[in-house]
C-alpha cells in the first residue's frame, strides 16, 4: 500500500489537486502495479511561501520536479 503526500501552491484552481492525485495513481498503476483502489493520498495546498524548494537538486531543475506555480 503506497501512501502518497503532495504538496501544492494554492495558486491552481479548483479541482487541479485532484487532476494531479489522479494522474500520480495512474502512474503508479501503470508502472509499478499499484492495485486498483490502492489509492491512499493526502493532498494539501499551501500558500507560495510556505513551499521551500531549490533552484535544482541533484543535478536538476526543481521547476521540472515540483509543481509551484
Amino acid at each position: 500500500m503506497p501512501f502518497v503526500r503532495i504538496d501544492l501552491s494554492n495558486k491552481h484552481p479548483e479541482g487541479y489537486a485532484q487532476k494531479v492525485g489522479d494522474t500520480v495513481y495512474e502512474a503508479m498503476r501503470a508502472h509499478i502495479n499499484v492495485p486498483v483502489d490502492d489509492k491512499f493520498q493526502v493532498i494539501t495546498k499551501h500558500d507560495s511561501r510556505e513551499l521551500i524548494i531549490p533552484k535544482s537538486y541533484l543535478g536538476n531543475l526543481c521547476k521540472t520536479l515540483a509543481i509551484s506555480d
